[in-house]
């Protein structure tokens, strides 16, 4: 899979300690990321992310996806070791 040039900076943002179920926040990578592709963005945007952590796994909800200065909520769980791929859907 190819991957487009990203012009807007893309990090997942940690819970605070507050709004957290575990004590320290997961280590989830971006693996892939296809932002913007030529044509319709329509089913065509995704992340791919793993959790490369000592969690076996963490639920998303508690992660905060920040492409450029917009918030993203994600949803669902990552288990350690699979990468996760969310698509754009509109």
């Amino acid at each position: 899979m190819s991957c487009y040039t990203v012009a807007k900076k893309v990090k997942i943002k940690a819970p605070t300690s507050k709004s957290t179920t575990s004590s320290k926040p997961a280590k989830i990578k971006i693996i892939n990321l296809v932002y913007d592709p030529k044509g319709s963005d329509t089913n065509h945007e995704s992340i791919t992310l793993m959790l490369t952590g000592i969690q076996n796994s963490v639920n998303l909800a508690e992660y905060t996806l920040l492409v450029g200065t917009t918030r993203k909520k994600l949803t669902g769980t990552l288990d350690r070791a699979k990468p996760l791929t969310i698509t754009k859907t509109r």
